[in-house]
């Protein structure tokens, strides 16, 4: 009798676990969904992006991007430029231009410490056979706007989320023998 009830304690037990391991990957699977609700699914063509750097500031861009770190460059041309609608780059050319976005196909993955010009170049370099590629891209990618009120667990949830969706990820790291 008493192998009986132990039995039927550990079935028990078994079931208790069985059914702790589905509530866990139900709500993991709830939270990813909301986050991924949250998340901008949309990507520039990096084409675009290498035009937007040559012609901006009156045809006089490139000089205007040098030695400045994707921080700066969020803060002096894509919060300037997307301010009026409080929007992301991207939804600012699903406006003007759609043909400039599109899901994107790659996630980018780079330090915002980084020179600006230093990681493009270590993109178009990468898809030099196809720079229509669009790609996840968190300056233009995501809202600049509403970023402070965002945690760590909030974009790591986030980004995991958005890596797995997108399929494709290209990290730059720089210096490549040391990166920072």
């Amino acid at each position: 009798q008493n192998l009986d009830r132990l039995n039927d304690l550990l079935v028990l037990l078994h079931l208790v676990c069985y059914i702790q391991r589905f509530l866990q990957i139900y709500v993991a699977e709830e939270e990813d969904s909301s986050m991924t609700d949250q998340f901008p699914f949309v990507g520039v063509r990096l084409s675009y992006l290498t035009d937007f750097v040559n012609n901006y500031h009156n045809n006089n861009g490139y000089p205007s991007f040098t030695g400045k770190t994707t921080e700066e460059i969020c803060q002096l041309v894509v919060v300037p430029l997307t301010v009026k609608k409080d929007q992301s780059l991207c939804e600012y050319l699903e406006e003007e231009d759609p043909s400039k976005v599109g899901e994107p196909n790659v996630f980018i993955s780079h330090a915002w410490s980084y020179d600006f010009l230093d990681v493009l170049e270590a993109l178009t370099n990468y898809f030099k056979d196809n720079l229509d590629v669009i790609i996840w891209f968190d300056i233009v990618s995501y809202n600049q706007h509403f970023t402070e009120n965002k945690d760590f667990v909030w974009w790591s949830e986030v980004f995991k989320s958005a890596v797995k969706e997108i399929g494709h990820t290209v990290m730059v790291l720089a210096p490549w023998g040391n990166p920072k």
